[in-house]
């Protein structure tokens, strides 16, 4: 009986000392349920008090769940801002955010993914700008071979001013081609396949 009352007492924190053991118990919980919800202000707020009360043992869980607190809220902030600079097309900021939160965590949320459609869509964009540039120079080969290239990537991007612009350029190209003067067959091939 005396054991088992021990027991119950040693259970409850009715024993000296076990009482302020089950609070910073209690206060390393909180701190890792704030974490795993992602409250990190209230994972750091819970770290730092049981840091300035706890004996040693709890001070070391503390300083650890602090870092963690900190490099998860700075992974959490960088994806943000990867979303950010996603929605304004900025994929230079956006790879930049993307590849730091993955170097922190490589499997957080979609990070993965939404560095790979962020590198499409930078390859996207660029080749359709080089085509317009091109294509406003009256370059019409070189437009061709950039907007080619782009919906050979990426068949829906600006799909109906890319067709535009390439109609208009292997139009531009043709007649080019025709009026060369003393045009070889294969030129006046070219020009038709144009």
């Amino acid at each position: 009986v005396a054991l088992l009352l021990g027991v119950l007492a040693w259970w409850q924190g009715w024993l000296p000392g076990m009482s302020s053991n089950a609070q910073y118990e209690a206060l390393y919980n909180r701190g890792q349920s704030n974490l795993a919800v992602g409250d990190y202000l209230g994972a750091k707020e819970a770290f730092s008090t049981l840091a300035q009360q706890a004996p040693a043992r709890y001070a070391a869980l503390a300083e650890e769940g602090l870092q963690r607190a900190a490099r998860l809220e700075q992974v959490a902030t960088d994806y943000e801002q990867a979303l950010a600079a996603i929605a304004a097309e900025d994929w230079d900021t956006a790879e930049a955010s993307l590849r730091a939160v993955l170097a922190a965590d490589a499997v957080y949320a979609d990070a993965s993914a939404k560095l790979d459609d962020v590198l499409h869509q930078r390859a996207v964009s660029e080749l359709f700008r080089a085509g317009v540039a091109a294509y406003d120079s009256g370059q019409s080969a070189e437009a061709i071979t950039q907007l080619e290239s782009l919906t050979e990537l990426d068949a829906e991007y600006q799909q109906d001013a890319v067709r535009e612009e390439l109609f208009v350029s292997y139009l531009r190209d043709g007649r080019a081609l025709l009026a060369t003067p003393d045009a070889s067959a294969d030129t006046i091939r070219q020009a038709i396949a144009r």
